[in-house]
């Protein structure tokens, strides 16, 4: 009997170490609701930008937009099978920048339009870094 508690034990205790060697992630957290209306909004707002025809008008937003959706993909939460417009998985302080912009959305207004302050704060924290213009040249190649 006691053998069998000994032995329960070490395996017990081989489970819990086998824990501490799993690696970090790769991405900020971000909470799944946040994650679900990031999504949410970005499909609606790229569509409505492809809609009415005003990507070209609104490059930078579109490239903002299509960057966020991008980090969505990238983070495996919208499955998709081709990556031909999101490549690559950007660098830890564009990470940062999209789930802070993903975690903003989360707690916006998004059918009374208050998500244009998570934008505008998304494109500082791009245009701090010096990461806008380079997103912007990764999503065009």
């Amino acid at each position: 009997m006691n053998q069998k508690l000994l032995i329960i034990a070490l395996l017990s205790l081989t489970q819990l170490s086998g824990c501490s060697t799993i690696p970090q992630e790769e991405y900020p957290i971000v909470d799944i609701r946040s994650k679900v209306r990031s999504m949410v909004y970005l499909q609606r707002e790229l569509l409505a930008l492809e809609l009415t025809n005003t990507v070209a008008a609104n490059q930078q937003r579109h490239s903002i937009l299509l960057g966020s959706y991008c980090d969505l993909i990238n983070r495996k939460f919208i499955p998709t099978d081709s990556m031909s417009v999101c490549n690559g998985k950007g660098d830890n302080v564009t990470k940062e920048c999209f789930a802070s912009f993903h975690s903003c959305v989360g707690l916006c207004r998004i059918k009374t339009g208050g998500c244009s302050e998570c934008e505008r704060n998304l494109d500082i924290c791009l245009n701090k870094q010096g990461r806008l213009q380079s997103n912007q040249n990764d999503l065009q190649n």
